[in-house]
């Protein structure tokens, strides 16, 4: 059956427990979490449905087609080739790095993690009682890049035991390229450091760039390396719990799955596996479709912005569907900037600052909405930037 789907349309989410529309006062438009506000595709809806006519939701078990759905999607989006057992499913990005940090370190090893970077992380490691240890991205015109030298210093320090990448980048939507991929997959096998990467945004990535993700560099990164992904996204299913550990060295994704035993953390949601299949094994079109209405939205925002508020500075990401917008010339404190954005615009967006201080008076924005909402949301920041500014 050929699909085409309406990213127009628009949903009215309050009400409805959604979490990005019902935890602030209505009159703040919300463009936050990364939580789109389309609707999922038809094949994935269809599935559950089927699922739920069954008339019996009792306790489930993950079969083989989970991995090898994991495993066609990364062959036909990304063109890399996955061992379908390497798949261990987990509820969440998030669970699995906690996951990671409870099975492969200990209280009081050093976790590296670059800045500015998803909060998520920080909160990750701050929870398991492990320390974190920055490595500083470097702004150059706009794009913030890896100090390669600064990085290496802290791989070096002995109690550097793993290292947090997220690929493509969240918050500044860099896409690292192959060479710094496999710069970092090189670095972290001479210093023995274990590398966990979210590429929950592997499937937003606007061409020329590519997503190259560690397995793809060597057998070695492969050997080295636990990737971290999820269809919610890319799908909208959030809600529904389920992504995986992609997890190639055996002993490696022994000792995880041994872990996630001891502590029950992992049991399956149902309906997330049959969303998480029909997501990967159905639904290529309408990822096609997302990506280009996305960037279609990211264009539109940036000549925007550009024409009307050019003390806003803001570039293309190469990946994500987040901008990340730099408004230090307006505001020399996160804190007036946020009064800003919540008292005169009314529009609620994360302040920049939450990912680290490179990101103070920065914001990002969350844009794959429908076009209207996007309008809407731009009309209201530039109204404020007008009286202010």
């Amino acid at each position: 059956m050929q699909y085409r789907h309406n990213f127009d349309e628009v949903i009215n989410r309050r009400g409805t427990d959604s979490g990005k529309w019902n935890m602030f006062p209505e009159e703040l438009l919300p463009m936050w979490v990364a939580d789109t506000d389309f609707a999922c595709p038809e094949p994935i809806l269809n599935a559950l449905k089927k699922r739920i006519d069954h008339k019996i939701l009792g306790y489930p078990i993950v079969l083989d087609s989970f991995g090898k759905a994991a495993q066609y999607w990364f062959s036909l989006r990304h063109h890399v080739d996955i061992d379908a057992e390497a798949a261990v499913y987990i509820p969440t990005i998030l669970l699995g790095m906690l996951e990671c940090l409870i099975a492969f370190t200990k209280e009081q090893d050093e976790i590296l993690v670059f800045s500015p970077q998803y909060t998520a992380f920080f909160e990750a490691i701050e929870n398991t009682d492990r320390v974190r240890v920055f490595s500083h991205l470097v702004e150059k015109n706009g794009r913030f890049e890896i100090d390669f030298a600064d990085f290496e210093e802290k791989l070096a320090r002995e109690k550097v035991k793993l290292f947090f990448l997220c690929n493509p980048h969240n918050p500044t939507g860099q896409v690292w390229s192959k060479e710094e991929v496999s710069k970092i997959a090189e670095l972290c096998l001479k210093h023995h450091v274990l590398i966990v990467s979210d590429d929950i945004y592997s499937d937003y990535v606007y061409k020329p760039h590519v997503y190259t993700p560690v397995i793809s560099v060597s057998e070695e990164a492969k050997e080295n390396f636990v990737l971290l992904i999820n269809p919610s996204k890319t799908f909208n299913i959030s809600g529904l719990r389920a992504a995986c550990a992609l997890i190639h060295n055996e002993a490696l994704r022994d000792t995880f799955k041994k872990s996630l035993r001891r502590r029950k953390t992992a049991e399956p949601s149902l309906l997330g596996v049959v969303a998480f299949e029909s997501a990967y094994t159905e639904c290529a079109w309408y990822a096609d479709e997302l990506l280009d209405y996305v960037e279609k939205n990211i264009d539109y925002a940036l000549a925007f912005i550009q024409k009307k508020m050019p003390k806003i500075k803001v570039r293309k990401p190469e990946g994500t569907l987040l901008l990340w917008l730099d408004m230090r010339a307006l505001f020399e404190t996160q804190e007036e900037a946020d009064k800003f954005m919540l008292e005169k615009a009314k529009v609620l967006l994360n302040s920049g600052n939450e990912y680290g201080m490179e990101g103070t008076c920065f914001f990002r924005m969350n844009i794959a909405v429908p076009r209207t909402i996007l309008e809407e949301a731009l009309t209201r920041i530039y109204a404020a930037y007008r009286e202010c500014f």
